[in-house]
């Protein structure tokens, strides 16, 4: 392959054909990484909506507790009435049962409160195990295309590669080397186009010295960006 301006867009061409492969082979992992963390999320989040649930439950139940007795405290207290000697200590029963009425009375509200809030917690948790359910199917269908599509994307890459060998076996060795270093630190940027006098990497304007020897079909390299630059399909046809 003689060093032409068609010849170097080619090149470049494949380089990033290849990039993009491998940008897409590397995208269905980030996918199923991306939906397996949004299922950790939602995981989380259930296990806090349950671990929430399960403490009003307790409460609930334990406010009940409490309830049952406070009624039965009250049962025995009303049955001691009849046994009473004297008004100062019947009087005083009445009191206590009062005051545990009253008590019963607060803990009844409690509890109406707390079973309220596990309908609320019930539905918080219904709506959590279906977000989670959901993630879970959505991921299964990002690996079924991931995997479908893995192949064929490590054929066009397998492909790809030949394709690019073939070409960079044909650059004259004397630019073969120092290709070659910037090739493997660089990858796709390793080359830039050059259209109106400017490099295609960094954007500095070319002396016309460097756009003389780009005509000549020379080997030049952007003295700032240190790319293999090659003229446009744009700026060929301006300078015929």
């Amino acid at each position: 392959m003689s060093l032409t301006a068609a010849s170097l867009r080619d090149l470049h061409r494949i380089h990033q054909q290849q990039a993009d492969l491998k940008d897409r082979l590397s995208e269905g992992p980030r996918r199923v990484k991306a939906a397996e963390g949004a299922i950790q999320n939602l995981q989380q989040t259930l296990d806090e909506v349950k671990d929430s649930y399960t403490r009003a439950r307790v409460q609930a139940d334990d406010r009940q507790l409490q309830l049952q007795e406070g009624e039965q405290r009250i049962n025995d207290t009303q049955g001691k009435l009849n046994t009473c000697s004297t008004n100062k200590e019947f009087q005083a029963l009445k009191n206590q049962i009062e005051s545990d009425k009253k008590s019963n009375d607060v803990l009844s509200d409690e509890i109406l409160e707390l079973l309220d809030g596990l309908d609320g917690h019930q539905e918080k948790l219904s709506l959590a195990q279906q977000n989670l359910d959901n993630a879970n199917q959505e991921l299964e269908k990002i690996v079924q295309a991931v995997e479908s599509g893995r192949q064929a994307l490590e054929n066009d890459l397998e492909r790809n590669q030949s394709e690019l060998s073939s070409v960079e076996d044909l650059l004259p060795g004397d630019l073969r080397a120092e290709y070659n270093r910037i090739s493997d630190a660089r990858g796709e940027g390793a080359l830039a186009p050059v259209d109106d006098n400017v490099c295609g990497s960094c954007y500095q304007t070319l002396t016309p010295q460097t756009i003389n020897e780009l005509v000549l079909t020379m080997a030049v390299f952007c003295k700032t960006c240190g790319c293999l630059l090659y003229l446009s399909e744009d700026h060929e046809y301006s300078k015929d």
